[in-house]
């Protein structure tokens, strides 16, 4: 994450960037802030909907990665990553979210298993582990850029592998 790509973005010089920021990890923990309440707010909103659980996170999935699309976005998800392999701040921020980004998962899916919808032997601790990990690993493909042509029609299949195995 390039302090010159984020004043750029934010139309401010990079000057005036760090006079409301003390350093680059105050900047990493203010972009996190915005990219991460918007997922756990498209998980908030999918965990009151009334659609079938697939549906819900398949939705929320696909919102969550067309914003991570961008490239400012990969940027930052991949400085989040490597930021919080040495700064505790950003560590714990993203430690939380994945807990937050978790625990809503489980109770989507536990709505799923409580609705007929997906199997009453569903683990949903290890059925939501799984979804984040689809969901990470695919972000990490955005970052890296192989040459799959097809990646989003691999994700949709590798999304109904997984709840084709858990369906009631």
């Amino acid at each position: 994450l390039c302090t010159d790509s984020v004043a750029r973005e934010a139309g401010l010089s990079v000057g005036i960037l760090y006079w409301y920021f003390k350093g680059k990890v105050e900047i990493t923990l203010a972009l996190m802030k915005l990219l991460l309440e918007s997922d756990i707010e498209l998980l908030k909103a999918a965990l009151d909907s009334t659609e079938p659980c697939r549906e819900r996170l398949w939705k929320s999935f696909v919102q969550s990665l067309a914003e991570g699309n961008n490239p400012l976005l990969l940027a930052l998800w991949s400085e989040m990553s490597l930021q919080a392999a040495r700064e505790p701040r950003v560590r714990k921020k993203l430690l939380d979210y994945f807990a937050q980004y978790r625990d809503l998962t489980v109770q989507i899916i536990a709505q799923g298993i409580a609705r007929g919808e997906l199997r009453s032997t569903v683990d949903p601790q290890a059925a939501a582990l799984t979804l984040q990990a689809l969901f990470d690993g695919y972000m990490t493909y955005l970052i890296l850029k192989p040459k799959f042509s097809n990646l989003q029609e691999l994700l949709q299949q590798s999304f109904d592998l997984l709840f084709d195995g858990l369906k009631a």
